[in-house]
């Protein structure tokens, strides 16, 4: 295993106000030997990674606050937040165990989505709190076969036993909402909260 090498070039602008923020980001990162999973385990079950001769990050990231409102009512802030990006093998000559490669140039990099976001609703009055928060994920990859995982021979020959033939986990997304309610000077304690 080689040592990573990476050039990384970005740059960001945020604006901060008492109401609202705003940022932004844009990036680009330039790998040689990156360290990517070979779609092969270890006699443990772990994950066998090997070298990439040249990988290619690029993308953007945004995010958001917004206080809507701060007053009798309560206050109620606003975050969302997401990437998205492409990750893309330049040039990896995957070696198969009779000594040949096959080229995976232009596949994807396993294990990173095209897109992820989430977003997340506070609300606050007196003790009482209500959190909402949603994040999606997008589909990606589990190794860095892509499409030559099902049409060529050669890798299912090369994996054996262990072969596979899907190689992508679907996008997702999942939510989460918690309240929660604060008792102060509860029963001698200086306070208690209870969440549901």
């Amino acid at each position: 295993v080689k040592t990573e090498k990476m050039m990384n070039i970005e740059t960001g602008w945020n604006y901060i106000s008492e109401t609202y923020n705003l940022s932004g980001n844009i990036y680009v990162m330039d790998l040689r030997d990156e360290l990517v999973k070979s779609g092969q385990l270890d006699q443990f079950g772990a994950p066998i990674d090997g070298n990439a001769e040249q990988t290619l990050h690029y993308g953007i990231e945004l995010e958001a606050g917004v206080k809507a409102f701060d007053n009798s009512n309560g206050r109620l802030d606003l975050y969302a937040n997401g990437t998205f990006s492409q990750n893309k093998i330049i040039t990896y000559n995957y070696a198969l165990n009779n000594g040949t490669t096959i080229a995976l140039d232009g596949n994807r990099i396993s294990g990173f989505p095209d897109i992820m976001s989430a977003f997340t609703l506070n609300y606050k009055i007196s003790e009482f709190n209500f959190l909402l928060s949603a994040n999606y994920v997008g589909s990606f990859m589990t190794d860095n076969f892509g499409d030559l995982l099902t049409t060529d021979a050669r890798i299912k020959t090369n994996l054996g036993g262990g072969y596979y033939a899907d190689n992508q986990v679907d996008s997702y997304y999942f939510m989460n909402a918690n309240l929660s309610y604060n008792f102060t000077d509860f029963i001698g304690t200086q306070g208690i909260r209870v969440h549901l």
